[in-house]
C-alpha cells in the first residue's frame, strides 16, 4: 500500500514545496530548492526516477490484479489504474508540458492532480478492501465464489465466518450468522448441531444425507452438510472447529419422489400398480390379523377390453381405463386400496370389515356405477366387469393365496358369462391347488428337458411331396407318460413359462429340420407356433436369428405360425417384429385364418407368405355349403395378394382332398396323410415319401 501511495505522495510535497509562500523555507545547494528548479539537473533525474517508478508500479499492479481472472480485483482494481493514470499523465503535462510551450509554470496544480490518485487509492484499499492480501482474506473471496453454503464454526457452535451463497440459502445477510449459534438454522437444531460438533470431533469429517434447514421466514429446505475438522489457527485465529459445507437437494428429492411416485403408481391412471398393492396387500393382511378383522380382496376385469381397444384405438383404451379406475375409487372409502395391477385389471382391497357380507355392499355399489355409459370421444359405450372376491382369514391367510383365490373367483365370473362377481368358494381350491402344482411341474419339467416335439406332415396333393411338418410340443411325464398341450400350454402361457418353453421347442425344431437335410430332405421346411407372450417380446426376433446361427438351418426352412389373436394384442410390436424376421427369409404363416376378427386387416398390415386355413372351416367341408364358399375365398385371396401358400390343416376324409383339390388348394394337413409322429418316425415317413424334381427343390 505504501509502495503504491509513494509517487503521489512526493509528488505533493514537491508541489507544496514548490509554491511561492514556502519558498524561502528552501535553502542550500542540494536543498529543495534544486530540486524543484525545471532547469536544474537534480529536478530532471528525480522527475525520470519518479515517473518510471509510477510506470513499474502500474504495471505490477496491472499484471498482480487486473489479469488475476478474479471480477472482484478487476473491478477495484481499475480504479487504482485509473486514478494513477490521469494523476501521471497530469503531472507529466503540469511539469514539462507547459512551460516547454511557454505557459507559465502553476506549482499548485501538480499536487491537486496527485490527490485524484491518492483518492482513488483511499477509495480502493480502504472503501472496497483491495489490498486485504492476507491468505485468509483471500481465502473469503474463495469461498464467495463457491456454490455451496459455507461456514465455519467454533467449538460451542458459533458461526465464525460465512459466505454470500449461504446467505441466499436462508435468505438473510451474510452478517446475521456471525456469531449466531447454528442450532437455531436446524429443525432440532440442538441436536444436529451437537451432532455436527461430536462426529467431527471422533472421525475429523462427517456426511449427513439430508437435514432440514430452517429459514427466518418459518419456511425450510432440505440440504446435504458436510463437515471437517478446522486445526488451530487455518482461520487465521487462534480457534478450533469446524468446517460445514451446505448444498440444497430441493430439486433433487424433487426429482426422487417423482421417481418414487412412477416405480408405484401406474401410469395411465395414476393409480398404485401391481408393486404397491402387494405390499399393501401384505401391511393390511398383518394389521387384520394383528385386530382379528375380516379383509375382502376384489380383482376386477373389464369385459371385452380388448376388443374395444383394438377397435377404438390405444388412446380410447387409456381413456377408458382412467374412467373405470375413477369409478372403482370414488365407490370405495378412502383407507380402502384401488390399483391397477394390469392390462385391463383392477383390484381392491377393503380392510376392516365389520363381517365378510359387507363386501357385497362394495360389490353393489360398484356395478351400479358401471351401469352408467362412458363417453370417448363423441361415442358412448356401454361396459361391464367381471369381478372376483375373496375374503381374509375366510378363505386364505396369506397375501399370494388370497390374490389367487380371487383370482380364481374372478375365473368363475368369466365362465358365468360376465357382467357379474363370483365369491371364491371351496369347490374352487382343488383346481387352484392343481394349478399351483402345474406350474411347478412344467418349471421342473423344462429344466429336466421332458418336453418332446411331435411333427405332422405337410403334403402336396398332386405330387404326394411332403414339403414341411409342424412341431408339436407333448409333455413326457415320467408318471403320467405323454401328456396334450391341452393340459399345461394355457398354464404355461398365464405363468410366463411360455417364454422359456417357446424358447427351447423351437432351438428343438430346427436342430430336427437340419437332421432332415442329412438324409436328403433339405427341402422340407418346419413350422413352429409362437405364442402371444412370445410374440410382445422385443427380443423375439433377435432370439431366432440366435438360434439359427446356433443350430445352422437357413432361415428360409423355418416357419413361425401366428395366430390373429396373438398379434392383436400388441400390433406395432407383432408387426415390427414379424418384419424383422420376414427380412432375414423366415417365412410368416398365420394359423387358423378367418377366424380371428380383423382379418383383412391382418393381411393388408402383416408380412404374411403363408394361411393356414383351420379345423372351423374343414371339419363341415361339403359341395354347395358355406364352409366351401369360405374356403373358396380364402384360396382366391390368398392368389390375388400372391401368397406362397396356402395349407389346410385337420384334414381327414377323401371327400374333403378330393373337393380341396378342386378348389385348387395345394398342400393339407391332416390324419388323412398321418398322425403327429416322434422325431425318429417322422424321420422314416420322410424317407418312404416321393422327392419333388430337381428343379423344384
Amino acid at each position: 500500500c505504501l509502495a503504491i501511495a509513494l509517487p503521489p505522495v512526493i509528488f505533493l510535497t514537491k508541489g507544496l514545496i514548490s509554491g511561492t509562500w514556502i519558498t524561502g523555507v528552501v535553502k542550500g545547494p542540494l536543498g529543495w530548492g534544486e530540486i524543484i528548479n525545471p532547469s536544474s539537473p537534480w529536478f530532471i533525474a528525480f522527475f525520470t526516477y519518479m515517473i518510471g517508478y509510477c510506470a513499474i508500479g502500474l504495471w505490477l499492479f496491472y499484471r498482480k490484479y487486473m489479469k488475476s481472472g478474479s471480477k472482484t480485483k478487476y473491478r477495484k482494481g481499475v480504479w487504482v489504474l485509473s486514478g494513477g493514470f490521469v494523476s501521471l499523465s497530469g503531472v507529466v503535462m503540469w511539469e514539462l508540458g507547459l512551460p516547454a510551450i511557454g505557459i507559465k509554470f502553476v506549482p499548485t496544480m501538480s499536487p491537486c492532480i496527485a490527490m485524484v490518485w491518492i483518492l482513488c487509492i483511499y477509495f480502493a484499499v480502504v472503501r472496497r478492501n483491495l489490498m486485504a492480501l492476507t491468505p485468509f482474506a483471500a481465502a473469503h473471496e474463495i469461498i464467495d465464489t463457491m456454490n455451496e453454503g459455507f461456514l465455519i464454526i467454533d467449538i460451542n457452535g458459533k458461526i465464525k465466518i460465512a459466505n454470500k451463497n449461504l446467505g441466499l440459502l436462508f435468505k438473510v445477510k451474510r452478517k446475521e450468522f456471525l456469531d449466531s449459534s447454528i442450532e437455531k438454522f436446524f429443525e432440532g437444531g440442538e441436536k444436529i448441531a451437537g451432532e455436527i460438533i461430536s462426529s467431527v470431533k471422533l472421525s475429523g469429517r462427517a456426511i449427513f444425507n439430508e437435514v432440514t434447514c430452517l429459514r427466518n421466514d418459518g419456511t425450510h429446505f432440505p440440504a446435504q452438510i458436510s463437515a471437517s475438522s478446522l486445526p488451530p489457527g487455518a482461520s487465521g485465529e487462534d480457534m478450533e472447529g469446524a468446517i460445514l459445507l451446505f448444498q440444497d437437494i430441493t430439486e433433487r428429492k424433487l426429482t426422487e419422489e417423482q421417481l418414487r411416485y412412477m416405480a408405484y403408481h401406474d401410469q395411465v391412471t395414476e393409480l398404485p400398480n401391481r408393486f404397491l398393492f402387494f405390499d399393501r396387500l401384505e401391511h393390511e393382511i398383518e394389521r387384520a390379523k394383528r385386530y382379528k378383522a375380516f379383509l375382502g380382496l376384489m380383482i376386477i376385469d373389464i369385459d371385452l377390453f380388448k376388443e374395444i381397444n383394438d377397435t377404438y384405438g390405444h388412446e380410447a383404451g387409456d381413456q377408458l381405463l382412467r374412467v373405470a379406475g375413477q369409478r372403482l375409487k370414488r365407490s370405495v372409502r378412502k383407507s380402502d386400496t384401488t390399483a391397477r395391477i394390469g392390462g385391463d385389471e383392477f383390484a381392491l382391497i377393503l380392510p376392516d370389515l365389520k363381517k365378510p357380507e359387507d363386501v357385497r355392499v362394495v360389490e353393489k355399489r360398484i356395478f351400479e356405477r358401471f351401469k352408467e355409459p362412458v363417453r370417448i370421444g363423441s361415442k358412448e359405450l356401454k361396459i361391464t366387469i367381471s369381478a372376483g372376491i375373496a375374503i381374509y382369514p375366510l378363505h386364505c391367510e396369506t397375501s399370494d393365496l388370497l390374490f389367487k383365490c380371487a383370482d380364481s373367483a374372478l375365473y368363475s365370473a368369466k365362465e358365468s358369462g360376465r357382467n357379474t362377481a363370483c365369491i371364491f368358494e371351496p369347490q374352487m381350491r382343488p383346481s387352484l391347488i392343481d394349478r399351483f402344482q402345474m406350474v411347478e411341474r412344467i418349471r421342473e419339467g423344462i429344466e429336466k428337458r421332458e418336453f418332446v416335439l411331435f411333427y405332422q406332415p405337410q403334403v402336396e396333393l398332386n405330387t404326394r411331396v411332403v414339403v414341411g411338418a409342424e412341431a408339436l410340443v407333448r409333455w413326457n411325464d415320467p408318471q403320467r407318460g405323454i401328456i396334450s398341450p391341452y393340459e399345461f400350454i394355457s398354464v404355461a402361457e398365464e405363468s410366463g413359462l411360455i417364454i422359456p418353453l417357446g424358447q427351447y421347442i423351437l432351438e428343438e425344431a430346427c436342430k430336427e429340420a437340419v437332421s432332415w437335410k442329412e438324409i436328403g430332405r433339405g427341402y422340407v421346411k418346419v413350422a413352429v407356433n409362437v405364442s402371444a407372450r412370445q410374440l410382445q417380446k422385443s427380443d423375439f426376433s433377435q432370439t431366432v436369428r440366435n438360434i439359427l446361427k446356433k443350430t445352422g438351418l437357413e432361415p428360409s426352412r423355418l416357419e413361425i405360425e401366428v395366430t390373429e389373436t396373438a398379434t392383436m394384442q400388441n400390433m406395432e410390436i407383432s408387426v415390427k417384429t414379424l418384419k424383422e424376421l420376414r427380412e432375414i427369409g423366415v417365412r410368416i404363416a398365420v394359423d387358423d385364418f378367418g377366424t380371428g376378427y380383423s382379418s383383412l386387416l391382418y393381411l393388408k398390415r402383416f408380412p404374411v407368405s403363408t394361411l393356414k386355413i383351420g379345423q372351423t372351416f374343414i371339419k363341415d367341408l361339403k359341395e354347395n355349403s358355406t364352409e366351401e364358399e369360405i374356403v373358396s375365398a380364402i384360396i382366391a385371396l390368398a392368389e390375388r395378394l400372391k401368397l406362397d401358400l396356402v395349407i389346410a390343416e385337420g384334414v381327414e376324409l377323401n371327400g374333403q382332398v378330393k373337393l380341396l383339390q378342386s378348389l385348387n388348394c395345394r398342400v393339407i394337413q391332416g390324419y388323412y396323410f398321418a398322425k403327429p409322429m416322434a422325431a425318429d418316425k417322422f424321420r422314416e415317413f420322410l424317407l418312404s415319401s416321393p422327392e419333388p424334381p430337381q428343379d423344384k427343390r
